[in-house]
């Protein structure tokens, strides 16, 4: 990571925006004295006056005008002139302009400057040179004359778009800074978008130390008196659909290195054109490595010489149009000179439609994925968009999100957020430290209803069927169809293995009407619970169960584990009276009230039921009657 990249993000750490209170308005027809500039019918007369008024995220309105000042922008505020939001490059910019004959200082994060005109003499139009400031916006300005158009040393990152700025006697447009000392600790590298600008007679027309950048779809043209059109040092940045023309004694493309800032690297050229140049490119001598420099589908014709590479490092310039389909140095097409690998090149102009190779396509983004090309068509492959989850993290209470240039990054959600576990409970869910705590003391018996509001917690019954209203559930009332559990006594094996005893007494209600079925013809299911979620599950198949007169038997074959359904002689038909012993056990548990059980068939019959009238002899006992 580059050193401007901590710096940038100190610097958003520390800004708090403001919410605009009020908008200023300025006139040169208007009164500075004692006006806050606030009213559009009364407004100030100078852009610093209105501008020392304003606070963070308020806007000044410029009328049209000549402002003879240079105002410095100490907060962060939208300076809009009567062009804002028209393109400076196609508008009329001979009337209806405000028109500044001075610098405008940027000494403040989040400034946007859009729909003005500067007419400088001596200096930059716009400078940002104070501290390293964040999010500077540069649109729809047009520049004509002055040291150079857009100086944004102190700019951590800018957005520069649909501007016009001609006849600089320095650079159009120039990012970042290491303020001429050797020491990195203050380097300016801009992370910036600059593109779709026209740059015109102009030293230098694009220029500066870029990191993570993308300078694209810029004309810059035109100077005869020597200069680069595109220079600087540029890391991990793309160069795209640009067209640099017209530097008669000067480069279309210069790579050139500078004692006090890194040398360009992982840097992509393409889709360019390139002509009309004394150098369409030139690589300085002291440029000594190339690292990830790559130059390919540009229109590199016309120009004196196509490429020149005066540094010992080997130049990737393969998959280029050079002029003519016999490739450079032949007759037609633009030479080439140096350490340059030019094989294979293209045969006809580059539209940038076609690629050859995955650099071709490749747009310098993590987040859509890696772009291919397809080499038997020669058509770009979109890349597959990372899709970015929470892993094993609840993602309800947690949000993944992909960002640039990182990739896929998990958030925590704050605490208190609304989650929803899937129970119906009038007790909220809510996300505590990354996970989704359950409202109502969760849903044990997973009918998604939760414990504290299900009126038969210890089974699944999601209908809540209680017919005779006592707000018991139907399959766990005794007065219904449940279980009456009359003892349950549960001794863990504390004196050795095999000395651990389970014993049930109950009576249970059947109704064949509603086809219940309690027979030995199918499985019958035994389970025990104790409060602490212990569960202890005995199934009983055909073979281990007899039936006699009514009388369900069923035993293991060793005789330790039994249960026996007998019918009873009075009460409601269909209710048997239940024991069951399970004996010879060796699970060494430590219990918890309540005690209960559950015995269910596999046609379907399910009977619940529980005895809370429990005790426990220090844990390994439990006696519920």
């Amino acid at each position: 990571m580059r050193s401007s990249l901590p710096a940038l993000a100190a610097a958003c750490l520390a800004l708090t925006p403001a919410i605009a209170s009020a908008d200023r308005w300025v006139d040169p027809a208007g009164s500075d004295a004692a006006n806050d500039c606030t009213a559009a019918v009364s407004p100030c007369a100078t852009i610093q006056h209105a501008v020392d008024q304003a606070t963070g995220g308020e806007s000044v309105f410029l009328a049209a005008g000549a402002y003879a000042e240079s105002p410095s922008l100490a907060t962060g505020i939208r300076l809009l002139g009567p062009k804002a939001g028209q393109d400076a490059r196609s508008r009329d910019t001979s009337t209806g302009e405000s028109t500044i004959t001075g610098t405008i200082f940027v000494r403040a994060s989040s400034v946007s400057i859009d729909g003005v005109q500067i007419t400088p003499t001596a200096a930059p139009a716009v400078h940002a040179d104070d501290t390293s400031v964040v999010g500077t916006t540069i649109e729809n300005v047009h520049v004509s004359g002055g040291s150079a158009g857009l100086l944004l040393e102190r700019s951590l990152s800018a957005d520069v778009r649909r501007n016009l700025i001609e006849n600089t006697t320095g650079a159009g447009i120039d990012v970042g800074s290491d303020l001429g000392t050797a020491d990195p600790v203050d380097d300016i590298e801009t992370i910036a978008t600059v593109e779709s600008n026209d740059v015109v007679n102009c030293a230098r027309g694009i220029t500066g130390y870029y990191d993570l950048s993308f300078l694209r779809f810029n004309v810059v043209r035109d100077y005869v008196g020597g200069g680069a059109a595109l220079s600087g040092q540029l890391i991990d940045t793309v160069v795209e659909g640009n067209t640099l023309s017209g530097y008669t004694a000067g480069d279309g493309v210069l790579l050139e290195a500078d004692p006090e800032r890194d040398l360009t690297e992982d840097t992509i050229y393409k889709c360019n054109d390139i002509s009309g140049n004394a150098f369409g490119v030139r690589i300085h001598a002291l440029q000594t490595t190339l690292d990830g420099v790559v130059f390919s589908s540009n229109n590199i014709t016309g120009n004196t010489a196509g490429f020149a590479n005066q540094s010992a490092a080997v130049a990737d310039a393969i998959y280029n149009w050079w002029g003519c389909a016999t490739g450079p140095s032949t007759p037609g097409c633009d030479s080439e000179f140096g350490s340059v690998s030019v094989v294979p090149f293209l045969t006809a102009l580059s539209t940038c439609s076609s690629c050859f190779q995955d650099a071709d396509c490749a747009d310098g983004l993590v987040c859509n994925g890696d772009e291919t090309c397809d080499v038997n068509t020669n058509v770009c492959q979109a890349g597959t968009p990372l899709v970015c989850d929470t892993g094993a993290l609840d993602p309800q209470c947690n949000m993944a999100a992909c960002e640039e240039p990182t990739g896929c990054t998990v958030t925590q959600l704050s605490d208190g957020t609304a989650c929803d576990d899937g129970a119906a409970c009038s007790v909220p869910d809510l996300c505590q430290s990354g996970i989704c705590e359950a409202g109502g003391n969760g849903d044990f018996d997973g009918d998604l209803i939760c414990q504290d509001e299900d009126n038969c917690p210890g089974i699944a019954n999601p209908g809540q069927e209680d017919p005779n209203m006592d707000g018991e559930g139907e399959v766990c009332d005794a007065d219904e169809l449940g279980i009456s559990v009359d003892r349950i006594a549960l001794k863990s094996a504390i004196k050795g293995p095999g000395s651990g005893q389970y014993i049930v007494k109950a009576s249970l209600v059947a109704n064949p009407e509603a086809g219940d079925v309690l027979d030995a013809e199918g499985d019958i299911t035994i389970t025990l619970k104790d409060g602490s979620g212990y569960a202890f599950t005995r199934v009983f198949t055909p073979a281990e169960c007899i039936e006699k007169k009514g009388k369900i038997k069923c035993r293991s074959a060793d005789k330790k584990q039994k249960a026996t359904f007998k019918p009873k002689k009075k009460g409601l038909p269909g209710t048997y009276k239940v024991k069951i012993g399970f004996k010879k056990l060796s699970e060494t548990v430590l219990f918890m009230p309540v005690g209960s059980v559950t015995v269910s068939h596999e046609n379907g019959l399910v009977r619940y039921g529980e005895n809370q009238n429990c005790s426990t002899s220090g844990g390994p006992i439990l006696v519920c009657d």
